[in-house]
């Protein structure tokens, strides 16, 4: 007994370690879009649907997207019929995991670990290292599951537990309640789903029992929203609430049809586990798709039990000062990355400055702090949505220009014996025209001026040029059967990144620029 247990409490412990290392590891790779992609596309409720269905299928965390809406919903930046629209997508997406982890895939869990343990640990470059955190995370949740499975074993032959779970399936609200408790308490519904697709593989649970646990789990893994919605003001307790009544009335409509729907999922697959799954999509997919035409409504019953605060109808607007402070203070956290910057140019043309590079992932750590103190801040007071939007599109670009820093270090350490001559004058002329590129944008950041941001996007058009002609310069080489050796592969992968870091430059001048007689209006 103690044994099962211990087994189960760590095959858990391994399947939520999985899936933290593989959300941690697609938000670096991927999440610095996500803000701007929910903003952008969440245009009309069919979009809206499909951009939550995209971002929790890619992210796979729900709670991840429900924290990036709170924070949208905090800035006024979409409303909350929109923000109801998402979550009913990202409910559809978060089933991925349960199909992935329904598939028995044996040893092969354990290559996928091998895998990406060291493609995170042996890759110099920043995104290979968020791969390899992902297929390590995807291996340990494969693991995880096999040990669930292999707990459940005993389950099998235990006639006292098979009864007490044939019970959830004759009393579904019971299978609610607990998959709701269970889901609160370990904050992740997709961890429930897995428990109860390692019982059906031993056949440990009946397929109704499984879907009332599961419907309970999406209703108590909306405490993850509530807690991120706390010291966030009303708008972000009304997006959760919105996600409590969306799950609430899914369960609700499907509990009286369980046993017909029990009976149409088990003509999907041949094993229970596959069944449990597909029955966890379905009922999501189902749901959702009925409610979707509905979101109006559910945002008016949620402002009916939650009213907007008059106080916040009243005062739309933050103090000024306040504003005008974090302002300075993205400025400030752009001249951290900006210094950054300058130690990884200097890494590059001289091989004595790598010894430097502790210097420079610690500051790089100070960013991605001091960019979070930030999020926090602008997003802990109603009204005034434009401007706050765009400081935190301003601090993600600041955040993308160091983690480029970086990478200009890691490329340095490949320089065994330097650049070439013709490789270090390009990349100096490379350098000083990024970095005067974001220096420049971070001038007209702080003094709001269009002069300035009209010579950010001159600049990044010579930026361009430059990379452009570096590689048809490397390519004609390569037609001539010209062996530029090592240092040419490192430097093209250098320009490239200082393209970013342009491409990051430009992004703030773009987003700030309103021209109205000659000066920039946020």
């Amino acid at each position: 007994m103690l044994s099962t247990a211990v087994t189960l409490a760590g095959g858990l412990a391994i399947f939520l370690l999985g899936m933290l290392l593989f959300s941690r590891a697609m938000e670096k790779f991927a999440g610095a879009g996500l803000q701007r992609a929910v903003e952008r596309l969440t245009r009309g409720k069919l979009r809206s649907f499909l951009t939550g269905f995209g971002a929790a299928a890619v992210m796979q965390s729900s709670g991840l997207v429900m924290v990036t809406l709170i924070s949208l919903m905090r800035t006024s930046f979409i409303s909350l019929p929109q923000t109801v629209a998402v979550i009913l997508g990202f409910e559809v997406g978060s089933t991925i995991t349960a199909q992935l982890i329904s598939f028995e895939i044996g040893i092969a869990s354990l290559a996928l670990i091998a895998l990406g343990f060291f493609a995170h640990m042996l890759s110099r470059r920043l995104t290979a290292r968020y791969l390899g955190q992902a297929v390590l995370g995807m291996g340990l949740l494969f693991l995880g599951m096999s040990l669930m499975k292999e707990a459940m074993l005993p389950l099998e032959s235990s006639a006292a537990a098979l009864e007490l779970f044939a019970l959830l399936g004759g009393v579904p609200v019971l299978g609610v309640l607990l998959g709701a408790l269970a889901s609160a308490l370990i904050h992740s519904s997709a961890a429930v789903v897995g428990l109860l697709i390692a019982m059906g593989a031993v056949n440990a649970i009946t397929l109704p029992g499984a879907i009332a646990v599961a419907m309970g789990a999406n209703i108590g893994t909306c405490i993850t929203g509530y807690l991120a919605s706390l010291g966030n003001g009303r708008a972000a307790k009304q997006a959760v609430l919105a996600q409590v009544l969306i799950a609430t009335l899914a369960a609700a409509a499907f509990l009286p049809f369980i046993s017909p729907f029990s009976s149409l999922v088990s003509l999907t697959a041949t094993t229970l586990s596959r069944q449990i799954a597909n029955a966890h999509t379905l009922h999501n997919l189902i749901s959702s798709l009925l409610l979707l035409p509905f979101a109006g409504l559910i945002a008016a019953a949620v402002h009916l039990l939650m009213p907007s605060s008059p106080a916040l109808m009243e005062k739309p607007l933050p103090d000024v000062a306040s504003l005008q402070q974090v302002r300075q203070e993205v400025v400030e956290l752009g001249r951290k990355a900006g210094r950054m910057l300058e130690l990884g140019g200097e890494m590059l043309l001289s091989q004595e400055m790598v010894k430097r590079v502790p210097e420079l992932l610690e500051m790089e750590e100070e960013v991605d702090r001091l960019r979070y103190a930030i999020e926090r801040k602008l997003t802990s007071e109603a009204g005034a949505a434009r401007e706050r939007i765009v400081l935190l599109h301003h601090a993600v670009d600041i955040e993308r220009v160091a983690d480029h820093a970086v990478n200009l270090s890691e490329h340095a350490r490949e320089l065994k014996d330097g650049l070439k001559e013709d490789e270090e004058r390009v990349l100096r002329q490379m350098l000083q025209l990024v970095q005067r590129s974001y220096h420049t944008a971070l001038d007209g950041m702080e003094k709001r001026s269009a002069a300035l941001m009209r010579e950010v996007r001159a600049l990044e058009q010579s930026i361009d040029r430059l990379n452009r002609r570096s590689h048809d310069t490397y390519l004609r080489a390569l037609d001539q059967g010209i062996n530029r050796g090592r240092s040419a592969a490192v430097f093209l992968d250098a320009m490239r990144d200082l393209e970013r870091i342009g491409d990051h430059a430009n992004n703030i001048a773009k987003e700030l620029v309103t021209y109205e007689d000659g000066e920039v209006h946020l």
